[in-house]
C-alpha cells in the first residue's frame, strides 16, 4: 500500500533523523576507541558526546536517556580498561563525565517533552478556536437572515405606508407622519448597525469562505 505523500514524507523525516544519530552514534564509539583506549586521551572527544544526546533528545525525547547510558557505560568500560586493571578503582573524572552523560540527557528530553506538549496544546487551541469561529459564522448567517431580511421589509412598508400618507393630504397628521419617520429612522439606524457588525466580523477573519462573506456583507 502505498503512503500518503505527507506520512511518506514524515517517515521519509524519521528515517533522516535516525541515520544521522547512527552515524554520530558510529562517530562516538570511534572517538572512544581510538581516542581514549588507543591515545589514553580521556577527556576532550566527550564533548562531541554531548551533541550526540541533544539532537537525540530533541529528535526522540527520552530515548536520548538511553543513548546516555550507553555513552556512559562505554566510557566507563574504556576509563576501568585503562586504569583499574592497576589502580583497582574507577577514576572519578570519568565517573563524573559519565553520569553528566545521563544528566544532560534526562533535561532535554523534559524540555523537549514539554515542548512537543505545548505544541500540541497550541494545535488543538487553533482547532477550537477555527470550530467556534465556523460556528460564530453559522450563527451570524443565521441571524442576518432571521432579523435583517423581515427589517427590511418593514422599512420598505413604513417608507410605502408614508408615501401613501403624503399622496393623501389629510389623513394622517403632522404629528404622525412625524412620528413614523422617526420610527422609519431608527429601522435605517439598526440596520445601518448590523451591516457594520457584519462587515467588522468579515474583515477581521481571513477563513470566512466567499459565500458567506458576501452574504453577510450585502
Amino acid at each position: 500500500m502505498q503512503l500518503p505523500l505527507q506520512d511518506g514524507v514524515a517517515v521519509t523525516e524519521r528515517n533522516v533523523k535516525i541515520a544521522i544519530v547512527g552515524l554520530l552514534l558510529a562517530v562516538s564509539v570511534f572517538c572512544e576507541v581510538v581516542m581514549h583506549l588507543w591515545q589514553n586521551i580521556d577527556i576532550g572527544y566527550t564533548h562531541f558526546f554531548y551533541v550526540l544526546i541533544v539532537i537525540t533528545g530533541i529528535w526522540f525525547q527520552r530515548k536520548a536517556i538511553g543513548v546516555a547510558l550507553f555513552l556512559a557505560a562505554m566510557h566507563l568500560t574504556a576509563s576501568y580498561s585503562l586504569y583499574g586493571v592497576f589502580t583497582g578503582e574507577l577514576l572519578w573524572g570519568a565517573i563524573v563525565r559519565a553520569s553528566m552523560f545521563v544528566l544532560v540527557a534526562i533535561l532535554v528530553a523534559m524540555l523537549s517533552e514539554e515542548r512537543e506538549a505545548f505544541g500540541t496544546a497550541l494545535l488543538q487551541s487553533k482547532k477550537e478556536i477555527e470550530e467556534k469561529n465556523v460556528t460564530l459564522i453559522g450563527f451570524m448567517a443565521e441571524y442576518t437572515q432571521r432579523m435583517k431580511n423581515p427589517m427590511r421589509i418593514s422599512l420598505w412598508n413604513l417608507l410605502e405606508i408614508r408615501e401613501t400618507l403624503e399622496k393623501n393630504s389629510g389623513v394622517a397628521s403632522p404629528e404622525t407622519l412625524d412620528s413614523l419617520q422617526v420610527q422609519i429612522k431608527n429601522m435605517e439606524q439598526i440596520l445601518e448597525t448590523l451591516q457594520f457588525l457584519n462587515a467588522a466580523v468579515v474583515e477581521g477573519s481571513s477563513d470566512i469562505p466567499d459565500a458567506y462573506r458576501e452574504f453577510l456583507t450585502r
